[in-house]
């Protein structure tokens, strides 16, 4: 019986790190003319998402009912908020969960990382 031992090379071993994604939100309250959302949706690119590492994807999290059917999409490193025709006049809030997938590049594995952004909308 003959045994052959094989070496670990050490120096391929992927290390895991954490994500680097960055949310910001670039006004706090985003102001809406009644008399534009009256005749059509908004969409407000208030959100942006940078060094993200592996997918992006978006998620509507808002507490009120109303706000939560808001549609929520990703683009190019913005997040879209869609804000449907003749919504109230209101101030609204709106939050938004962003989760990056995490990928593996070279010898390290990037974890999935989430954060939240949250803003106001005022419809006057």
């Amino acid at each position: 019986v003959t045994f052959t031992v094989f070496a670990t090379d050490s120096s391929s071993a992927k290390t895991k790190v954490a994500n680097t994604v960055k949310v910001t939100v670039a006004k706090k309250a985003v102001k809406l003319r009644y008399s534009k959302v009256k005749k059509s949706a908004k969409k407000i690119k208030n959100v942006k998402v940078a060094k993200a590492k592996g997918k992006v994807s978006v998620k509507n999290v808002s507490s009120k009912a109303k706000v939560k059917k808001w549609k929520v999409s990703y683009k190019s490193g913005k997040i879209i908020v869609k804000v449907p025709k003749k919504t109230a006049k209101k101030t609204y809030t709106v939050k938004v969960k962003v989760t990056a997938a995490g990928t593996t590049s070279g010898n390290k594995i990037y974890r999935s990382a989430t954060k939240t952004a949250k803003f106001k909308v005022k419809v006057a």
